[in-house]
């Protein structure tokens, strides 16, 4: 093991069961992973990924449809789903996920970049991990990436738009 060789803990979870497409987080990005306990309503008049917000704990955490913020073709979720907490923007989100799959380690040299000209302009995935000789890919998914609308949406709501005392008059 050379000296620039650096290992970290990811969680893994199967986004889609029947792509087998599987997702890593960094291990400390995750405070919990757990089956969904309460149902989660929906909210009018927000980004189509966000499917909702469910109680854990005392707390109403904001629940993404991943399937919904890469694109997928199928973005539904059976019984079964569950959901990844993680912090991001100074708040806890949930991410829904079809399976929990584990903890592992991957070295830097497991970790290889995805060319910019092949990534779409949000960079969810930026990375993929190569485990088991190469016979296992999962996609490394940027926190920061997933939050960055919603980031632009906070940044505008803190008061980064002109604001006006007239009333509103757009219909």
């Amino acid at each position: 093991v050379g000296a620039m060789s650096q290992e970290q803990l990811y969680a893994s979870f199967l986004l889609d069961k029947q792509e087998g497409l599987e997702i890593a987080l960094l291990a400390e990005d995750v405070t919990e992973a757990t089956a969904i306990t309460s149902s989660i309503r929906r909210l009018p008049t927000t980004v189509d990924f966000l499917e909702g917000i469910m109680h854990l704990r005392d707390a109403a955490i904001p629940v993404i449809n991943l399937k919904k913020r890469m694109g997928l073709e199928d973005t539904s979720y059976d019984g079964e789903a569950k959901v990844a907490v993680v912090n991001g923007l100074d708040q806890r989100y949930g991410l829904l996920f079809d399976d929990i799959r584990e903890v592992f380690r991957a070295d830097n040299a497991d970790i290889f970049p995805i060319s910019p000209g092949l990534q779409t302009d949000d960079k969810i995935v930026s990375s993929l991990i190569q485990l088991d000789q190469g016979s296992r890919t999962i996609d490394l998914l940027d926190l920061d990436h997933v939050f960055a609308e919603a980031n632009d949406q906070a940044n505008i709501s803190k008061g980064l738009q002109p604001t006006s005392t007239e009333p509103d008059t757009t219909y």
